[in-house]
């Protein structure tokens, strides 16, 4: 049986954070000494190598904006992600509708409740069919990401004590990813990116998150996905890249 339809996981593959949680919270970011010299793309690496090191787990709750430029459409999401290192990812969208995301590390499936849908698709088959995706699920591998883009320190503004500072990621010469730019907003305290804007093409992502857990205890189940009793699965989905139509074979 075909079906037409529109894989979008945007929030799964954007390395937004916010500023650190509430001083209750057990599980908060490490916090650093401000820095007096200037903020340079090498001191951001080193500080982001250090990051990838020691994070292990994450969670947290998520706000996104989607704006397409040409067709003036435009979505806001908002949920809860859980990601463990090294790819595994649970996300419950809370609005606009309920729908969750959960990936093994190889499959990720996409459940919608209203319809009571489920796709399953590759994990890396969808990342490579998206290239304005691609890199995005680095949760833990901020420096590998930094390394596959140009990136300069594009703005700097004053804080108590620290400072903020946004970086502009643009794929390097030769790079096959059209219009493409990604910023960093990333604070001193503790060199985390607060939240990004994406600009691929006529789409525009901006995602923040908040009430951050790092490095919380999570089980292995949270992983896991069964599909409901009764659901339409959807298996073996072949992504459509950003614009076009794909099928999906129900089984």
């Amino acid at each position: 049986m075909k079906k037409t339809t529109r894989l979008f996981l945007l929030i799964a593959f954007s390395p937004a954070f916010a500023s650190a949680a509430v001083s209750t919270n057990p599980y908060t970011l490490p916090g650093l000494a401000a820095p007096t010299g200037p903020i340079t793309t090498a001191l951001v690496l080193q500080r982001f190598e250090e990051i990838d090191k020691n994070l292990k787990s994450l969670s947290a709750d998520f706000r996104q904006s989607v704006n397409f430029e040409q067709s003036g459409m435009a979505q806001s999401l908002e949920g809860t992600l859980e990601y463990r290192k090294p790819k595994l990812l649970h996300i419950e969208h809370k609005r606009p509708e309920p729908q969750t995301i959960v990936c093994d590390g190889n499959w990720l499936w996409i459940w919608r409740r209203s319809t009571n849908q489920v796709i399953q698709t590759n994990l890396e088959q969808w990342r490579s069919s998206e290239p304005s995706a691609a890199g995005l699920l680095d949760f833990g591998n901020y420096g590998e990401l930094l390394k596959r883009y140009d990136v300069s320190v594009a703005s700097e503004s004053a804080g108590a004590g620290h400072r903020n500072f946004e970086l502009a990621l643009r794929p390097k010469a030769g790079a096959q990813t059209g219009d493409y730019l990604l910023k960093l907003t990333v604070s001193t305290r503790n060199f985390f990116p607060l939240e990004t804007e994406l600009k691929a093409g006529s789409m525009k992502i901006r995602s923040v998150l908040s009430n951050i857990r790092y490095n919380p205890p999570m089980a292995e189940e949270r992983f896991q996905f069964t599909p409901p009793t009764g659901a339409d699965v959807f298996k073996n989905f072949k992504p459509p890249r950003l614009g076009s139509d794909a099928e999906g074979s129900k089984k």
